[in-house]
């Protein structure tokens, strides 16, 4: 069992101006299938204007999102907008607070090179990490030799400190396969911007 990555995106600039708002909740990585989504306004659960996508699966890993769809009013009338994820026996939920979903702040991203007691070991993990940006919302992809690579890949849910959020991603590897690659990437979406982290294993030894 691999529980569900799960990031509440608000509704864009663009919506609100046009008198819209729609809220994305977005789950990842999880397995088996059957996670299910339920949106609550204020602690109150809602069920107008929800809309569900199929769960989709890639090498064995599945994803799926949900929208809330509001009016401008409706949204600016609430203002604690949660999205709970039941996964089997496992529930979780992710909140935002419409005051704070300020201004777009894009994520510092950092990428960690496996260790070398790790490679003593027989294994390489390679770690992206987001920090500061804000809203919610950002999306890790990894590349190995140019070639994106599914297997292999964690990320965890988004942390929130004082309206910045924060996540990270691992790819875990045997050792014969990272000594196969050489040009490693962590490509990440944050909403509308896309950047890419990159290290040379040629680069990360002795």
């Amino acid at each position: 069992m691999v529980r569900p990555s799960v990031s509440l995106l608000p509704p864009s600039s663009e919506q609100l101006s046009g008198g819209s708002a729609t809220l994305t909740c977005l789950l990842s990585g999880y397995s088996p299938q059957g996670a299910v989504v339920s949106w609550q306004v204020d602690g109150t659960e809602v069920t107008e204007g929800v809309l569900s996508s199929s769960e989709e699966e890639k090498s064995g890993r599945y994803s799926s999102s949900s929208t809330l769809s509001l009016s401008r009013e409706s949204w600016m009338g609430g203002e604690l907008y949660s999205c709970g994820v039941l996964h089997h026996d496992h529930s979780q939920t992710q909140s935002l607070h419409r005051s704070q979903s300020g201004p777009m702040v894009r994520p510092s991203v950092s990428l960690l090179p496996p260790s070398s007691e790790q490679l003593s070991g027989g294994s390489a993990t390679l770690t992206c990490l987001l920090s500061g940006y804000s809203p919610q919302g950002a999306v890790v992809s990894w590349q190995v030799d140019g070639t994106e690579v599914t297997e292999g890949v964690l990320s965890s849910s988004e942390e929130e400190k004082s309206g910045r959020y924060s996540s990270s991603s691992t790819l875990s590897l045997s050792r014969e396969n990272w000594m196969e690659g050489e040009l490693y990437s962590c490509g990440v979406l944050h909403h509308d911007h896309s950047q890419t982290q990159s290290l040379h294993r040629s680069q990360c030894e002795g």
